[in-house]
């Protein structure tokens, strides 16, 4: 069975992005989980609040993140 931290530590030698892979997984109330691999099985998880989840977000993406369309 194939583990989400390995498929990340896959895709992220594919793509070439180093170590520094992580997943934002956002919740349906605003708050999200900041997933990065710990090791070749293993993964650690931060809860942000919905503050912390915006910046994030404008981090990743800018503020075009929260544009219309």
């Amino acid at each position: 069975m194939t583990t989400l931290a390995d498929e990340i530590a896959k895709e992220s030698r594919r793509a070439g992005y180093g170590t520094d892979v992580f997943i934002l997984a956002v919740t349906p109330n605003g708050s999200s989980f900041l997933c990065r691999p710990t090791g070749p099985d293993d993964m650690s998880a931060e809860r942000l609040s919905r503050e912390d989840t915006v910046a994030a977000i404008i981090e990743i993406f800018g503020l075009s993140a929260f544009r219309g369309q």
